[in-house]
């Protein structure tokens, strides 16, 4: 991970904060940017004239990521979001124009008229805070003169407060956003839209000043990630009132339309809810739900258009930030929109493929790969999004399709964890311990409450809730790895029937009490713990995907799903224990070492997405998701380990058999 030290981040953050209250200094910074990226645009243009096209290719992508890209956020806030847009525009039609060998004269042009341009910023950007209104013309005769104010007031106060959040006065940014909010919905324009069979206007415009809310009240301490939510902010806002130029011409007045109580009902329960959270107002409009519903192609478009971001860096030479964009794209979008664990909820593996592609594409980009590879990836990771967002796009209504979904969840998310716990509870039956029950019992309890517990932190409290959830569980698999690889090869070492009759004369009861005990505990509660908390965030997911909650659904597929787990229990720990003594040992061992095996891998694979780790690919392995194996060194390194660790325990064990 390429972060500062703690220890200094917070120095960086001070002296940054300090810097930018002198406004004075704002125009040399901006003057030296200009001439900066005027210097890289005619150097281009000198390359292209000798014919040295990548080169100058190159040069026009460095101007715009190495510097154009810093002063983005200032342009689009205190200027102009669309002629920003514009000039970014400009840098990639001069790229296409060198790329396809365009005349000598065309590209000097266009160079020509951006250099202009850029060179006019520093002017434009040294009175400050001028944000201008889009183009926007609020005041037309098009638009009814009640709409024209209340326009103007969203306009402006979404302008404050977009300048509020770049100068950080988070609490003022706020509060100029909620008055935006409260403006919009208790003015009734809100009410118009939906009259007027704009309803779809209207929930985009609350989603964006839900996702404009959820920005601004993120504590990012990373100054890089604050100035790119500055400039989310800026262009969500900007969405907002261009929507709105977009859609008010024309738009009847009130004056023009009879309201109906219950529209006017509903208004004053906007009004008393605005100043609150905006994804409560929206979800009003959805069926009353509190949680927040997404448009999963939208969704996908955000994603994609992040990837391309990330790719277009990484042809610009810098890696390393494209690397750092795709890990974030992976926890801000794929995970923070719930997207993740509405794909877990309905298809596991296909979630997992989906974050496959992630990684994979941070591994090739991380190795110096060739972009045609990590296009190849991006191309299908979109085709696999478009499948999810069609998934998604189904969701279960009715109270048996409900319950199906949450059945099939706690199915597969909890076999696994059964298999291990009924082996463990065979093998002290079978053994004359069930004194040593309360190990299985106890574990168990604990892991269940310990998953709550957990899914409740992450859902409501961290504010990284995705990089902490994929750490937690990446450090889980691992202990489980350690442990149940200890207890397999403690099991499988009692294959022999000498061995056994001696370690039965050697007080196998003190034994159990003094260590194997801890063993056994460890083993099953971190099998119920390692997949519980996220089985109880797929509920979650579950739950926000089905208008009313589904509650009562929910709990009938829980119940159900309980029941056959417990018939899987009893099946295992009554036909395994039926076996002679040798079989027995070697089927618990042998089981216990394969969830070892696929543990590492998949432990490893969690701290990659965690991004404590930065996978090293290997092409030619296949991807075994079922078996825990990944075609990258880290995930292989340990589990080429563990057989090795096998084959060396097996020898012992036979070399002291034969001893024995």
């Amino acid at each position: 991970m390429k972060h500062l030290p703690c220890l200094y981040r917070p120095l960086v953050i001070a002296c940054l904060l300090v810097f930018s209250s002198f406004c004075s200094a704002a125009q040399l910074d901006y003057q030296a940017a200009a001439d900066d990226i005027s210097q890289r645009l005619d150097k281009a243009v000198s390359l292209y004239k000798t014919g040295n096209v990548a080169d100058a290719k190159r040069s026009v992508q460095m101007a715009y990521f190495s510097v154009f890209e810093g002063m983005e956020g200032p342009v689009r806030i205190n200027y102009s979001a669309k002629y920003s847009a514009k000039l970014e525009a400009k840098f990639g039609e001069i790229r296409n124009l060198i790329a396809s060998q365009a005349p000598l004269e065309q590209v000097e042009k266009e160079v020509t008229w951006l250099k202009n341009e850029i060179n006019s910023l520093p002017q434009k950007l040294a009175q400050g805070h001028q944000l201008i209104a889009q183009d926007n013309d609020f005041n037309a005769t098009s638009i009814a003169p009640e709409w024209q104010k209340v326009a103007n007031a969203v306009n402006e106060l979404i302008n404050a407060g977009v300048w509020s959040y770049k100068n950080d006065e988070r609490e003022k940014a706020l509060q100029a956003l909620n008055k935006a909010l409260s403006e919009y919905q208790a003015s009734g324009l809100s009410d118009s839209l939906h009259k007027h069979g704009k309803a779809d206007v209207d929930k985009k415009i609350l989603d964006d000043f839900a996702k404009m809310t959820q920005q601004m009240q993120s504590d990012s301490q990373d100054v890089a990630q604050y100035k790119k939510q500055t400039k989310q902010i800026a262009y969500q806002g900007y969405l907002i009132t261009q929507a709105l130029n977009d859609e008010l011409p024309g738009l009847p007045g009130k004056a023009d339309t009879k309201p109906t109580a219950p529209q006017s009902a509903k208004t004053d329960k906007d009004k008393n809810n605005a100043t609150k959270v905006p994804e409560k107002a929206l979800a009003e409009r959805e069926g009353g739900k509190t949680e927040k519903r997404h448009d999963w192609s939208k969704v996908n478009n955000q994603i994609m258009d992040a990837i391309d971001a990330a790719i277009a860096q990484y042809k610009g030479g810098d890696g390393g930030a494209a690397v750092d964009d795709v890990q974030n794209t992976y926890f801000d979008v794929f995970e923070a929109t719930g997207y993740e664990a509405a794909i877990g909820a309905r298809d596991s593996a296909f979630k997992a493929q989906l974050e496959s592609y992630f990684t994979r594409i941070v591994s090739l980009m991380s190795a110096g790969s060739p972009v045609t590879e990590i296009v190849q990836v991006r191309n299908a990771q979109q085709q696999a999004l478009e499948r999810a967002a069609n998934m998604l796009g189904h969701s279960p209504q009715t109270f048996w399709e409900v319950a199906v979904q949450a059945f099939l969840i706690l199915l597969r998310e909890g076999l696994e964890a059964m298999l291990v716990v009924a082996a463990i509870a065979a093998y002290l039956v079978k053994n004359e311990h069930k004194d040593k029950m309360w190990v299985v019992k106890q574990s168990v309890a604990v892991g269940l409450i310990a998953s709550v517990i957990t899914a409740y932190i992450f859902k409501m409290i961290f504010t990284d809730a995705g990089i902490n959830r994929e750490i937690l569980e990446g450090v889980t698999m691992l202990l489980a790895t350690i442990v149940l690889f200890f207890m397999s090869y403690w099991l499988l070492s009692k294959v022999e029937a000498r061995q056994w009759q001696a370690y039965l004369r050697n007080k196998l009861g003190s034994s159990l009490t003094k260590g194997s005990i801890i063993g056994l505990w460890l083993a099953s509660f971190l099998a119920i713990y390692r997949e519980g908390a996220e089985t109880v965030l797929f509920y979650f997911a579950l739950s926000a995907g089905v208008a009313g909650g589904g509650l009562t659904g929910i709990s009938a597929g829980i119940v159900a799903g309980v029941v056959v787990l417990l018939a899987v229990y009893f099946i295992m720990r009554y036909t395994v224990i039926q076996l002679p003594l040798k079989p027995f040992f070697m089927f618990t061992g042998m089981f216990m070492y394969v969830m070892a095996f696929i543990f590492a891998g998949k432990g490893v694979m969690e701290l990659v997405e965690g991004k404590v780790i930065t996978p090293t690919i290997i092409s030619q392995v296949p991807e075994v998701q079922w078996l825990g194996v990944y075609p990258y060194v880290e995930s292989l390194v340990p589990q080429v380990l563990l057989i090795l660790a096998a084959i060396a325990a097996w020898i012992m064990i036979v070399l002291r058999g034969k001893r024995a």
